[in-house]
């Protein structure tokens, strides 16, 4: 979830395997590809099919009460840009309600073309709660049901096959307000990624402990997260740019780490400091590399 306010650039708003001991960082050099692959195949992800994989982009940007989530659009582009580029077929979805936006990841989890695939992604951008999704009907999808969709049983194409899941959205109720007085000194305002104080709390359920998923929240829980309505989120942001850089080189949760440092250290909001720190949960039996093709 995130809300926003106005001045200067832009409108912030707050949204078992062995250890890899045999993996020599030193032996990948400028880029991994299939040689490195070959040599180290118990502990990494095979990526090489093509397309690489199948990647859902779900934006919500308008919502019946809540505010608009404006940099959404900027945050999708970059992700289908990317995405596309490391050899993914990217779908896009906008402003799906509850119902639509559970039904959807639904049908794109258990779809049959992920035979063929040797990964997914998927990446929501919209307001949400600790553990929990809003539609733009501002009702809630429980994070446990979005990710219970790509557990083997109701994947069953999926299986064994990594999952990355990007949370673009809040977790918390905290509001905050201040001003930046970097840019043209006029008031800039923080708002909660909540629709209201009375805003209800799913019952906490833990999720299905399925393997080869992993996924990467904006920030933890009970914070919000921060969104630019000219460049987009911090976390997608940093995530673009990360990927861009060390995709030829770095693993997933290598590249994560990197993301984490970026937001931690690179962004700020406004002369209070508001700052931001991102997480991921990782269930990966094995090193992911996106292994990006030869453009």
């Amino acid at each position: 979830g995130d809300g926003g306010g106005g001045g200067g650039n832009g409108e912030y708003a707050y949204d078992g395997k062995p250890s890899f001991s045999t993996i020599n960082l030193r032996d990948i050099g400028s880029r991994v590809d299939l040689t490195f692959y070959e040599s180290h195949k118990g502990e990494i992800y095979s990526n090489f099919s093509s397309p690489r994989g199948y990647a859902l982009i779900i934006s919500n940007e308008r919502f019946r009460t809540m505010p608009e989530r404006r940099g959404t659009r900027v945050d999708m582009n970059a992700l289908h840009t990317l995405f596309s580029s490391l050899g993914y077929e990217v779908q896009v979805q906008e402003n799906l309600s509850s119902k639509d936006l559970l039904h959807s990841i639904s049908t794109f989890a258990s779809s049959s073309s992920h035979s063929f695939t040797s990964s997914v992604v998927l990446c929501v951008l919209t307001h949400g709660e600790h553990d929990a999704l809003f539609g733009v009907d501002d009702e809630l999808v429980s994070t446990h049901r979005i990710l219970s969709c790509f557990n083997s049983i109701n994947a069953p194409n999926l299986a064994g096959k990594p999952k990355i899941i990007l949370l673009q959205a809040c977790r918390g109720e905290r509001k905050d307000r201040g001003w930046d007085d970097t840019d043209s000194g006029r008031p800039l305002e923080f708002l909660s990624c909540l629709r209201g104080e009375g805003s209800r709390m799913l019952t906490r359920r833990k999720s299905p402990a399925e393997a080869d998923l992993i996924v990467a929240y904006a920030t933890p829980p009970l914070h919000v997260s921060w969104r630019n309505s000219e460049k987009g989120s911090w976390f997608i942001q940093a995530f673009v740019e990360v990927v861009k850089k060390r995709a030829v080189d770095s693993d997933l949760l290598s590249i994560l780490t990197l993301v984490n440092e970026k937001v931690a250290n690179s962004f700020e909001a406004t002369h209070e400091r508001f700052k931001q720190i991102p997480e991921h949960h990782s269930r990966l039996t094995k090193k992911f590399f996106f292994f990006p093709p030869n453009n």
